[in-house]
């Protein structure tokens, strides 16, 4: 708790020293940033440190979602402000109907933003034993089942749930998070608005029309209306992912309002680039009708963790190489000098991004205690 008194020192201390100052309206912004701080580190810890007197069981979730109806999965934005439709706040609220009490709170091991989905993300509540004792015969499986049903209204399901000691923390015990992009490539109609109702939420879809960038500039690039499909640079692709492998400063490569305090540094595993041939014999493929050949590429990422916006600041990067809008060794500057000016920079969209794996460390590994509170993103 030595980080509570800290920042409970810092806020007392801006409080009489601007107050002598005459500087309050600059001390009370300060001190807001450092409360907004203790509330996400107190909501990420509630689970371990209410009620510590009273004996509680720990489980831990696999969950899928869409989500393209959420706003995001975490019931607070960076600032601490509580977001309204959130992942969490269903499946905790399903907690409490399935519990009835109102004590219960989910620890997530990823945090995504709104419209990406998950395949397989996860997450630790902690509820009273006394309440499962009271339900005779009440197992795992129960609660997979009590979720799903209050969850029937939702995009969301429980696939898993594991009863884990105490000790057991979803997002600290971490070893390692995967994601993947998914790009469908089309065209090269400009004509023609190319859409793809079935799957269209899944997918970035880059035609052979022009396209915007994300990002604040807004900025469309025009391509030379050609079949992506045909001349998409996959080698350059391949060779630009190898540059992020290992630990760099990422600051080129996520959300530009970051705070300071939050290190850039971050360790990527593997990045890996696949073409997926999607024409096959399928006659009730939403893609079996169309007008022109569509191929996928799918980009694997895996590290311990990411910073806010990284993966799809990456993707955006690795496709603005594959279509010829930048050079492999342009992309190996931008990861190697965190501070060059970087005006091309966008993200991809959030709903071809997929959470995909989140591997834990055994129970029996001893790991250091973490050094800060942040979710990543």
């Amino acid at each position: 708790m030595n980080i509570l008194r800290q920042l409970h020192t810092t806020n007392r201390s801006l409080i009489i020293g601007t107050t002598y100052k005459n500087k309050f309206s600059s001390s009370l912004k300060i001190i807001q940033n450092n409360t907004n701080y203790l509330r996400r580190f107190y909501s990420d810890n509630h689970t371990t440190n209410s009620n510590t007197t009273e004996r509680k069981d720990r489980y831990k979730l696999i969950f899928q979602y869409r989500g393209n109806n959420y706003d995001g999965y975490q019931k607070q934005n960076n600032k601490g402000e509580p977001r309204g439709n959130t992942i969490q706040k269903h499946i905790e609220g399903s907690l409490h109907k399935l519990f009835n009490t109102n004590d219960i709170y989910i620890v997530g091991s990823s945090r995504t933003d709104s419209g990406v989905h998950a395949l397989h993300n996860t997450c630790h509540f902690d509820v009273a034993s006394e309440i499962i004792e009271k339900r005779e015969n009440y197992t795992a499986k129960n609660v997979i089942f009590g979720l799903n049903f209050y969850l029937k209204d939702e995009d969301i399901v429980i696939c898993s749930c594991e009863k884990k000691d105490m000790n057991f923390h979803a997002r600290h015990r971490v070893k390692e998070r995967e994601y993947q992009y998914r790009v469908l490539l089309t065209g090269p109609k400009p004509d023609l608005a190319y859409k793809v109702p079935f799957i269209q939420d899944q997918y970035w879809i880059v035609n052979g029309a022009k396209y915007e960038q994300g990002g604040p500039t807004k900025q469309e690039i025009s391509l030379d209306f050609r079949s992506l499909e045909t001349y998409f640079r996959i080698d350059d692709v391949r060779e630009a992912c190898q540059y992020f492998i290992g630990t760099h400063n990422f600051n080129n490569f996520c959300k530009s309002d970051l705070p300071e305090r939050v290190s850039r540094i971050k360790t990527i595993n593997s990045v890996t680039v696949e073409e997926i041939d999607l024409q096959q014999d399928q006659t009730i493929s939403p893609l079996f009708f169309s007008t022109s050949k569509c191929k996928e590429i799918r980009f694997t990422i895996r590290g311990n963790s990411f910073l806010h916006n990284q993966v799809r600041i990456m993707v955006d990067a690795l496709v603005k190489v594959g279509i010829g809008k930048m050079n492999p060794t342009y992309l190996r500057a931008l990861v190697q000098n965190p501070n060059m000016r970087y005006p091309e920079k966008g993200s991809a969209p959030p709903h071809g991004l997929f959470l995909t794996n989140v591997v834990y460390y055994p129970d029996d590994v001893v790991l250091e205690p973490p050094s800060d509170f942040d979710f990543d993103e």
